[in-house]
């Protein structure tokens, strides 16, 4: 076990919410590894059945982590009997770094470069993950760990994640504790009802996107709450770190970007948050940002029929628009919707769509912004209608009130005129009887 670099003589441990993952050491000089000792609570069987499924895709980006095994006593019995507390216990890689959460307590200044780099990384590997249906469902700052960022070559970034045992995958069961608590990346309507599902990661990822973006503005870093750059209090609340944002990513990387930060904002359940094939559209676009041409590593062919039954995966496709022609017709539709010109911008991601396969990833996420467009203008031709319904009402309800006014005027003026005309009588009655 690997010694404590502050206290020597103590294994270096570090606490997560479930366990404690301990640095091991190779006695051979081979790669060090890790082992997740986890709390009684967390001890359960179901974990040698996730760790098999998770073999199948740690040959995906961001996931090696899911190269695991797991101690149990059908194989590891002489050992438990002597350590029953590691029951359970997960051996996986040891992953080099800092977390995110590191660079954010620590206020660490990062170049607009290293931001943009960091920030497409981790959405490759989210749209990548969104794109089989998988979903990490507890992401924080602290389950980024990121290397490369202070190098001088920037294509060596790499952002792996952490604490994936609340994985959501097809073919594995919903875990007994949800991930609860309070944090700087839970929306609002999340906390009320936990959520295990493809979409889970969707408002936190989308956080974390943009604290990458913005990272390289002092008054971001100086303004940041503690373990993330927002006040878990006033998440998706009308506030100054949430202008701040808005108004940093806005005017480093256009309306886009930070039109997708608003969406994601004033999200009112996780499928209206913009998806991680949104933000790696939105991110290609930039001209300046990072070329997106990294190879990605394939998933293990011994398990691929395991893990999505006879299909074979797809690699995770890293640059969506390779034609600039392409890239010229997404800007502009996402200009014209940006100005309100909604039949145009449907028109024109329609022409945008046919370029793609019926089983593309990327065909299916353009769907989802047109059906998000003409969500709209259905929206506003309803709004239009009940306006003209209104007028309609407000004549005809004036057409009906200026005779029923005639009407009543006429009668007032004929009840006073017999008011007068009888008491005139009356008058000239009296004066002749005297």
């Amino acid at each position: 076990m690997a010694e404590h670099p502050t206290f020597p003589g103590v294994p270096y441990g570090q606490e997560g919410r479930q366990g404690t993952v301990y640095k091991l050491l190779s006695e051979d000089g081979g790669q060090d590894v890790a082992m997740k000792v986890f709390r009684p609570s967390f001890r359960h069987p179901s974990l040698i059945r996730t760790s098999e499924k998770m073999l199948g895709i740690s040959g995906f980006r961001g996931l090696r982590v899911c190269d695991r095994q797991v101690l149990s006593p059908q194989l590891e019995m002489e050992l438990l009997s002597q350590y029953p507390e590691l029951l359970y216990s997960v051996i996986m890689p040891w992953i080099d770094g800092d977390t995110w959460c590191e660079v954010i307590q620590e206020r660490r200044e990062l170049q607009e470069e290293q931001c943009r780099h960091l920030a497409v990384a981790l959405a490759e590997i989210l749209a990548g993950m969104e794109q089989q249906g998988l979903a990490h469902t507890d992401l924080s700052s602290s389950n980024l760990m990121i290397s490369g960022y202070q190098a001088e070559d920037l294509s060596e970034v790499r952002i792996e994640l952490l604490d994936l045992e609340d994985l959501y995958m097809a073919g594995i069961e919903e875990p007994d504790h949800l991930p609860e608590g309070i944090n700087g990346y839970m929306a609002q309507y999340v906390r009320k009802d936990l959520v295990w599902g493809p979409d889970s990661d969707r408002f936190a990822g989308g956080i974390l996107i943009a604290e990458m973006l913005a990272w390289s503005s002092p008054e971001i870093r100086n303004l940041s709450w503690g373990d993330s750059y927002f006040d878990p209090d006033e998440l998706q609340q009308e506030c100054n770190r949430f202008e701040l944002m808005q108004q940093t990513i806005e005017k480093l990387y256009g309306y886009e970007a930070a039109g997708l930060f608003v969406r994601l904002w004033r999200s009112e359940q996780l499928q209206q948050c913009p998806s991680f094939g949104e933000w790696l559209i939105a991110l290609s676009s930039i001209d300046s940002v990072v070329e997106l041409d990294q190879p990605v590593e394939e998933p293990r062919e011994d398990v691929v029929d395991e893990v999505q039954g006879s299909e074979k995966l797809e690699a995770i496709q890293v640059n969506p628009f390779p034609d600039d022609k392409l890239k010229e017709s997404l800007q502009k539709a996402r200009e014209l919707e940006g100005r309100g010109q909604l039949t145009a911008a449907l028109w024109e991601y329609g022409k945008l769509i046919s370029y793609f396969p019926e089983a593309s990833s990327l065909r299916r996420e353009i769907e989802m912004v047109m059906s998000s467009v003409q969500q709209s203008i259905d929206e506003s031709l309803e709004a239009e209608v009940k306006d003209t319904l209104k007028v309609r009402d407000m004549l005809r309800k004036e057409q009906i009130t200026e005779p029923e006014n005639l009407y009543r005027n006429v009668w007032m003026v004929t009840l006073i005129l017999s008011v007068v005309f009888i008491l005139i009588s009356l008058t000239i009655y009296i004066f002749k009887n005297i």
